[in-house]
């Protein structure tokens, strides 16, 4: 597998928040010992309160467009070739850059479906213009179906002792606390500590581990009719008893 835009990233102060943006969200940096990081942004409210529990991605979808994603039709056609759409975006919270990085699915009256890296956006409120990082590959109709979604590390969150049922987990953050809207990078791969919540890992085949809503891992359990646990990764501890410290070694698995 190759990656062909990564950064290095060195120990020390490139692994300190920024209040400016240095990177595009959702670049990808390495350490030296081989971790994996993604640049990543704080929710705007809260935050990342603690180290070393898993941070989540708050962009919320409605199909009506009224929470982050915006889904609409395109108000004007747009050719092969172009770098821009636009689409009657009503929603006032859709403010300028607020997709940057992001993703825009497209499904025009041809039924050649795309989906394309997002630029930057005009502000939204009557209609919104998207402007993309590479050229359109097919002519888009005007009332074509499209889908703006904003990255998956524009909005990180880790509120300590609370966390989003429904939402997915990105990263984990080493050097918390994270100041709101501050930038940052957010560990996806490679061996990390993690805090546990229920077990110990002491038993005989105790490794693969599960996210729980507040950034915890445990145990992996069986499927259950309404639960799917999302994979975090596994115990990278030899334990002949108990942490008592609630931390725990474990390979990190969310995006290598």
């Amino acid at each position: 597998m190759s990656f062909p835009y990564t950064v290095q990233i060195a120990d020390g102060a490139e692994l300190e928040q920024s209040a400016t943006k240095l990177h595009r969200l959702g670049t990808r940096g390495v350490t030296e010992d081989g971790r994996v990081y993604y640049y990543c942004k704080a929710n705007a409210t809260s935050g990342v309160a603690r180290s070393y529990l898993a941070c989540q991605s708050v962009n919320r979808y409605k199909v009506d467009g009224s929470q982050e994603c915006w889904q609409g039709t395109l108000s004007a056609a747009s050719a092969a070739g172009s770098f821009t759409l636009t689409s009657l975006d009503t929603t006032a919270a859709h403010v300028a850059n607020f997709f940057e990085d992001g993703y825009v699915y497209l499904r025009p009256t041809s039924a050649a479906q795309q989906l394309y890296r997002v630029k930057s956006n005009t502000a939204a409120g009557t209609s919104m213009t998207v402007t993309l990082y590479e050229h359109l590959k097919y002519d888009c109709a005007t009332a074509g179906t499209i889908m703006v979604v904003p990255s998956p590390y524009s909005n990180v969150i880790r509120v300590h002792g609370g966390g989003e049922p429904y939402a997915p987990f990105v990263c984990m953050a080493n050097f918390a606390p994270i100041t709101a809207s501050y930038y940052f990078w957010g560990q996806t791969w490679g061996p990390c500590m993690a805090t546990w919540s229920s077990g110990d890992g002491t038993g005989q085949n105790e490794r693969n581990l599960q996210f729980n809503y507040d950034g915890s891992v445990s145990l992996m359990e069986a499927p259950a009719a309404t639960k799917y646990s999302q994979h975090a990764g596994y115990n990278l501890m030899y334990q002949t008893d108990a942490q008592t410290n609630g931390l725990i070694l474990i390979m990190l698995e969310i995006r290598p």
